[in-house]
């Protein structure tokens, strides 16, 4: 009897490298239609129902697909300031894990991205207040200190000069986010990689060749710590 070998061409196994999430991608939740399985070095965790996401670790693959839904009582307590009240569907979901984005040059770099205080505004600050980051597409800060909303958008807001505001928000408008060449900068979709930061932490992406006034500098973004 002979025995015939099977010989599997390496082009047949494009499409299962090319389907695999990499790390800090979304890798599942509700209604979610891309891949589910992360990278080698990587496992699928789930951070909320409607999010999963590819974390750095040597864990077996999971699926991305969020659990059975369960009926449960919830009792909170809080101790927020009278605007901050934290919702039922707020207490369901469990901390995030992400990293953070990183100024790497001119004066900014080592600076990090992160919500002003006061306002909505994106801003690069210390490496003590970073922001932690989650997604891709959609950027999403996880919950700051002081406050409890969760998940705001990072957005480019609308303006007249080619330097474009950036601000944390709660609806998503901006929603072409990636991460790209050797450093994984931060750009869109549309090539723009580029952003401005002047003193006192404003942060603007640039589409141009405007530039505010003050003490600023040109300054690119990277996915994790500088």
């Amino acid at each position: 009897m002979r025995l015939l070998a099977l010989i599997v061409p390496a082009t047949a196994l494009l499409p299962y490298v090319l389907a695999q999430v990499q790390v800090w991608g979304q890798c599942g939740g509700m209604a979610w239609t891309g891949p589910t399985t992360c990278v080698a070095g990587s496992s699928c965790t789930l951070i909320n129902p409607y999010y999963s996401q590819c974390l750095p670790g040597s864990q077996p693959p999971t699926s991305g697909l969020p659990p059975t839904p369960t009926t449960s009582t919830i009792t909170t307590t809080t101790t927020n300031s009278p605007s901050c009240t934290p919702s039922p569907r707020g207490a369901l979901q469990p901390r995030a894990t992400g990293p953070p984005i990183a100024a790497l040059d001119g004066w900014a770099a080592g600076s990090y991205l992160q919500k002003d205080r006061n306002s909505d505004a994106a801003i690069l600050g210390s490496f003590s207040t970073r922001g932690w980051l989650i997604g891709s597409g959609s950027l999403r800060l996880i919950n700051y200190s002081g406050t409890c909303i969760l998940f705001l958008y990072l957005n480019i807001l609308p303006s007249a000069t080619s330097y474009k505001p950036l601000a944390f928000q709660q609806s998503g408008t901006t929603f072409n986010w990636g991460f790209n060449g050797p450093n994984s900068t931060l750009s869109t979709s549309d090539g723009f990689n580029t952003f401005v930061t002047c003193s006192g932490g404003a942060l603007y992406l640039q589409t141009g060749t405007d530039v505010p006034s003050g003490n600023c500098t040109t300054t690119r973004l990277q996915i994790g710590q500088y």
